[in-house]
């Protein structure tokens, strides 16, 4: 077997040890947390969060432009994103 194999058996092994933690912790009164840490950081696509946070209406940003040509082209783009015409 070649380093590279071993290494990927070795690699899924592991996780497959971490999943089965966090199965036995699930039914008992554990703290499984480091389990899921150690997931969540090897294999963030597979295991990580996947909650996104959203604007919601209303939401106020404070923002500071660095010179007005770049206000005035940032008023313009959101203008023509909504459908307005700026003047």
């Amino acid at each position: 077997m070649s380093f590279l194999s071993a290494t990927k058996k070795a690699l899924a092994e592991g996780e497959a040890a971490l999943v089965g933690e966090i199965r036995r912790a699930a039914s008992e009164p554990r703290h499984w947390t480091a389990a899921a840490w150690l997931l969540e950081r090897r294999n963030p696509k597979a295991w990580g969060r996947r909650d996104r946070v959203a604007p919601s209406a209303g939401t106020r940003v404070e923002a500071t432009p660095a010179d007005p040509e770049t206000s005035i082209a940032l008023a313009r783009f959101v203008l023509a994103a909504h459908g307005a015409e700026p003047s």
